[in-house]
């Protein structure tokens, strides 16, 4: 399996649109079974702004899975009543219907999960019933697929990030039915963790940085990244890719 992850594109808010050409030659060239986006594709949920990230999307050669973040909702100051009865329209519109996609290969199988609602400012919430759905979808996926979960906001809380609420639901319902990756954001800092679930599973839980846009955080300023999680259900990888600004291309 060769997973690619990338988050928070943030179009608007470019670091420089060079970057953006780097990411996709790298990402089509490491030859990814699967893309996964989770989230913030736009700074503030402008049309130009989700067109410029399809175009770029529709540059990448693999199946991609993409989920919405919280910059991708409705702003409040334009249409406060839209962004509570219909917060994702533009994104629904432009980038894709679906707000739990899930993507089936031989051995691979990823639910994505929406997290970005009109009701918070930028904190994550997963709706009632998420949990289930997570159960459902992997047991129905063969045994010796790698499950993966792609959600915009973290599940548990982080240094500096809150998790969503609901999310102990959902975390559960992952380390219950076998998940062996949960890919997010939001964080704008790259971070892997491998975690020990009982005496014989993993969990692997990628953390994508931003990965064109301007919008670092510390201790990772200036950094553009994504993540390659490569493997089997026997062992899993995780390699980070960051953009050399001197190379002109990422490593």
């Amino acid at each position: 399996m060769r997973l690619g992850h990338i988050s928070d594109l943030q179009w608007g808010r470019l670091r420089d649109g060079r970057i953006a050409a780097a990411l996709a030659e790298d990402i089509n060239g490491q030859g990814c079974d699967a893309v996964v986006v989770t989230g913030d594709l736009t700074q503030r949920a402008r049309v130009w702004q989700f067109r410029e990230a399809a175009a770029f999307l529709n540059s990448i050669e693999a199946p991609l899975l993409v989920v919405p973040g919280n910059h991708d909702v409705h702003a409040w100051w334009h249409r406060p009543d839209l962004r509570l009865r219909d917060p994702l329209r533009r994104y629904r519109r432009i980038i894709t219907s679906d707000l739990m996609p899930h993507l089936e290969l031989e051995g691979l199988s990823v639910l994505g999960l929406n997290s970005a609602h009109g009701r918070t400012v930028k904190g994550g919430l997963c709706a009632p019933g998420v949990a289930d759905r997570v159960r459902a979808y992997c047991e129905a996926q063969p045994p010796d697929a790698v499950r993966v979960l792609a959600i915009h906001h973290p599940l548990t809380a982080m240094q500096n990030v809150d998790a969503a609420v609901g999310g102990s639901e959902v975390w559960a319902a992952a380390v219950e039915c076998g998940v062996g990756v949960i890919c997010c954001g939001h964080a704008h800092v790259s971070r892997v963790t491998r975690l020990e679930i009982g005496h014989d599973r993993r969990l692997l839980v990628s953390l994508a940085g931003t990965a064109v846009s301007n919008r670092w955080r510390a201790p990772q300023e200036g950094v553009n990244s994504w993540h390659l999680i490569t493997g089997d259900p026997s062992g899993l990888d995780c390699h980070v890719r960051r953009y050399d600004a001197d190379a002109g291309g990422f490593e």
